[in-house]
């Protein structure tokens, strides 16, 4: 019997008749590899892992080099903060979505990383049906935050921080100088010892100490 697949009544091989859809390519980021290992095999039957990183320094090349269609990427990676990491993805490789799977609940990370370009922001303690929900909506062009931290956003809050408040904290925590955050962000610096009284008063810190512990549980943080 000859092997219909592989052969046609003409002589030329036959068209597959149910022929296989090409997978969603999917790259995942996150500093414990475990988590990784777990993503992939729950996401194998629907999408296409076509590679992992557990730091950031590579990330940028290898979104060039492999093209992905959506990175899983973490808040809290080593030597850069996932946000940074969001804003480059978005600039140079223009055609992958950002979806961040992180624990950070945090009204302001939420904003900053919608505020990054990021398409979908998804906790961790979420269902994995939760996260392939959020990858469908981010292909079909949608965008997509875990139940209950949209509710959380619609409210007013005392940590509630202007753009420019986050990223003068950004700075903050990565060491940066009164002086030194004047001329990153072209102000002066005397704005910039403002922007930090007034974020210690709204947030009810009183020490610079104080100020890049709370960053760093936020996710503000290279």
């Amino acid at each position: 019997m000859l092997n219909s697949s592989a052969v046609s009544i003409q002589g030329f091989p036959a068209l597959d008749p149910e022929p296989r859809l090409l997978k969603p390519r999917i790259f995942l980021a996150d500093d414990h590899f475990l988590v990784m290992e777990t993503l992939s095999i729950l996401l194998a039957p629907e999408f296409d892992v076509v590679g992992v990183a557990t730091h950031g320094q590579s990330i940028i090349e290898e979104m060039a080099r492999l093209q992905p269609d959506i990175i899983v990427l973490d808040i809290t990676m080593p030597h850069v903060s996932g946000l940074d990491l969001c804003q480059s993805i978005v600039e140079s490789a223009q055609l992958t979505k950002v979806v961040f799977l992180t624990m950070h609940t945090s009204r302001i990370t939420v904003r900053e990383a919608f505020r990054a370009g990021a398409s979908a922001y998804v906790v961790k303690s979420c269902g994995s049906r939760e996260l392939v929900t959020a990858l469908k909506t981010v292909l079909s062009g949608g965008t997509y935050i875990s139940q209950g931290l949209e509710e959380s956003l619609a409210k007013p809050d005392a940590e509630d921080l202007s753009e420019r408040q986050a990223a003068v904290l950004r700075l903050i925590a990565q060491g940066f100088s009164a002086k030194q955050i004047a001329f990153r962000l072209n102000i002066s610096s005397r704005t910039a010892e403002f922007h930090k009284n007034s974020i210690m008063d709204k947030l009810k810190l009183r020490t610079t100490a104080q100020l890049t512990r709370w960053a760093m549980e936020h996710g503000l943080t290279s």
